[in-house]
């Protein structure tokens, strides 16, 4: 797989965070998850919800 991807894009977490779009997840055998929780996020284009997996689960 190729994809493109933002280093630094002014995000701040307490904990290191990746987003990746469901067609890369899926890909990667991380999609769909056993376990995972629906959260809002706020972001530049506004709020959005969003699967949330836990370290080390999928």
């Amino acid at each position: 797989m190729s994809t493109s991807a933002l280093v630094n894009t002014g995000f701040e977490s307490p904990a290191p965070d990746v987003a990746v779009p469901t067609a890369v997840a899926k890909a990667l055998g991380l999609w769909p998850p056993t376990r995972a929780w629906l959260v809002s996020a706020d972001t530049g284009g506004g709020e959005v919800e969003m699967a949330y997996i836990e370290t080390g689960e999928s």
